[in-house]
């Protein structure tokens, strides 16, 4: 990865790419976290408060709302914090809680690529990392969500100026 480039990185859920690249990201200072879960059920609170407990008191956290404000509001956290380091945590899920408010994936999925990107492309000084699942891990899901997913993934590498992608495996990668 160069340094200026955004790393999107792919992983099956539970393999660790969260964990691995927020220990990276202890580099830097200071830190951003964008949690794009929204709990649902108590597994996943579950997973939201792990994560909280892991990643400790050195960052700024910010949580969706599963509307589109999340694109401002992390576009002024970007302005009052100046981050060298944000991790994006979970695009699908993002999709999923925006899918919500605007009743089609694909709209979902087109809104984070161009929004996003946006906020990459305007701040080349933060480290991003920008963590998904792979396509695999859909097999299950609805062909909506699946489309979005594909139509999310065309357009990132398009959209975002000098994004490198890796498909994380977990251990000490990449």
């Amino acid at each position: 990865m160069t340094p200026e480039a955004a790393l999107l990185v792919l992983g099956r859920p539970g393999c660790g790419k969260s964990a691995f690249f927020e220990r990276a990201a202890l580099a830097f200072n200071p830190r951003l976290y964008f949690g794009t879960m929204v709990a649902s059920d108590p597994s996943v609170y579950r997973t939201i408060d792990r994560h909280r407990e892991r990643r400790g008191p050195g960052w700024i956290t910010l949580e969706t709302d599963g509307t589109a404000r999340d694109f401002d509001r992390l576009a002024l956290a970007l302005a009052e914090v100046k981050p060298a380091v944000s991790l994006v945590d979970g695009l699908l899920n993002w999709i999923i809680s925006l899918g919500g408010s605007l009743e089609n994936p694909a709209e979902a999925a087109r809104l984070v690529a161009r929004r996003l990107a946006v906020l990459v492309n305007s701040h080349p000084h933060v480290r991003w990392y920008l963590l998904d699942v792979t396509e695999e891990t859909l097999v299950s899901a609805r062909d909506s969500l699946r489309e979005a997913y594909r139509i999310l993934h065309a357009d990132l590498p398009i959209e975002i100026q000098n994004l490198d992608v890796i498909v994380f495996e977990g251990g000490d990668q990449p």
